[in-house]
């Protein structure tokens, strides 16, 4: 799975930020952004916390000017902030995928702090680009959104103090969870924002769009940080049996759920951080 020529390669996939790094000349920040490249198509999830992404595009020599979309995997700042800098740098109307909800307004409400405004990061250009569904969508030839994720594994939740409101009275389900995912003839490659539906929903979604319940990959956010043990188990035993090939933790998922995964799943646990180059 290793190389550095898309020649010998269909798809690859690159950190541009993640929380940490492999290499010392890239900055990290509370976020993460995937270039996902495939057939020929570069597609960007996500867009970190801040205009960082674009600097360490272009240390990686990555090329925003080739981007034929971008998606959102939801709404939050972490996901969004250097949205209008990428924009900045890419062609002009090129597409933004979200789901309608993504551009809620939303806090974290924690008891004794004060909340938290933690949505959309987004200005007005990127507001005029965007395309919203709640649906599936193909942003690429083989590249697909999940669209909104049914919740129905039972134990999976948000992950966290998500609210609408500054009070903390209504919860935020964050409907506009959603992932991208690239389908090809071995199986799929499922990358994941933050899985605020549940990484076991949001492979058993991509598996129900596709009909093949092959992954040759399940990377990105898995938002386990701070989950139950109970939780914990139940998701590391439900990937354990479903037939993923690798999985590569990221950004939300925590470092003991990190540290769970890397010795159920040994040499196919994958280390993502931004510098982080996978060819498949």
């Amino acid at each position: 799975m290793a190389g550095s020529s898309l020649s010998t390669t269909k798809t690859r996939l690159t950190f541009l930020i993640e929380n940490r790094t492999v290499r010392a000349d890239l900055a990290t920040e509370h976020g993460l952004s995937v270039l996902v490249e495939h057939g020929g198509h570069s597609v960007l999830l996500d867009a970190g916390a801040s205009r960082m992404l674009v600097r360490n595009a272009g240390v990686l020599e990555t090329d925003l000017s080739r981007l034929c979309a971008i998606a959102l995997s939801h709404g939050h700042y972490d996901h969004t902030g250097g949205l209008d800098a990428v924009l900045g740098k890419a062609p002009p109307d090129m597409p933004v995928y979200a789901h309608p909800s993504a551009l809620a307004e939303r806090y974290a409400v924690v008891p004794g702090e004060a909340p938290r405004e933690i949505g959309f990061r987004g200005g007005d250009l990127a507001r005029s680009r965007m395309r919203l569904s709640c649906d599936p969508v193909e942003i690429a030839p083989g590249v697909l959104l999940t669209g909104q994720i049914p919740r129905t594994s039972g134990f999976e939740d948000t992950g966290g103090p998500f609210y609408l409101d500054t009070e903390g009275k209504e919860p935020d389900p964050i409907l506009d969870d959603q992932a991208l995912f690239v389908t090809t003839g071995a199986g799929n490659i499922l990358v994941a924002g933050c899985a605020h539906s549940g990484i076991i929903n949001t492979v058993l979604r991509a598996t129900d769009i596709t009909g093949d319940d092959r992954f040759l990959a399940v990377v990105g956010g898995m938002h386990l940080a701070g989950a139950g043990q109970e939780r914990l188990i139940r998701t590391t035993l439900a990937l354990t049996e479903m037939k993923i090939s690798r999985i590569g933790p990221a950004h939300c998922t925590g470092e003991s759920a990190c540290s769970v995964l890397a010795a159920q799943f040994g040499d196919r646990f994958l280390h993502c951080a931004a510098g982080t180059v996978l060819e498949f």
